[in-house]
């Protein structure tokens, strides 16, 4: 009798994506780009870890950005102040966009790949699909959806 296998059985993939070929676990290369998808929307655990962030990539708000928001506010703001809005707006945006995504399997079908996997959305750990299409060549994420609470 030959042992058990370590391997996980493959996910279940909901009905619309069951036609086609059926990708690896880890989603090939659509799976790749839905991680990176859910990567753009984790945030720093404070302010200060952003601005550090933005002034290492050289992504901090210009003087004409400071200008134009400060008019917009109608106070004069500092860069740090704009920094400070911008993660508290990120970090309540966050909360409905998923994050630590795990992609479980998916499929292709006519040029259309469907992926399952597994994120932190609204508060909780849920399951739910992200189809991606290629697009000049390249693989995009088009929409995530069909979310469902992990028991």
């Amino acid at each position: 009798m030959p042992p058990p296998s370590k391997e996980e059985a493959p996910v279940e993939l909901p009905t619309y994506a069951r036609s086609g070929k059926r990708l690896p676990a880890d989603g090939g290369e659509p799976g790749r780009v839905v991680l990176a998808y859910c990567r753009g929307f984790e945030i720093e655990r404070d302010a200060t870890s952003y601005y550090k962030r933005l002034e290492r990539l050289k992504q901090l708000p210009t003087a004409s950005e400071i200008a134009a928001r400060s008019k917009e506010a109608g106070q004069s703001l500092t860069v740090q102040q704009i920094v400070e809005r911008d993660w508290v707006i990120r970090r309540d945006n966050a909360k409905s966009s998923p994050t630590r995504c795990k992609v479980l399997g998916g499929s292709v079908d006519k040029g259309v790949a469907v992926i399952v996997l597994e994120a932190d959305l609204n508060g909780k750990r849920q399951r739910g699909t992200a189809t991606v299409v290629p697009t000049k060549g390249k693989w995009r994420v088009q929409d995530h959806g069909d979310w469902a609470v992990i028991k």
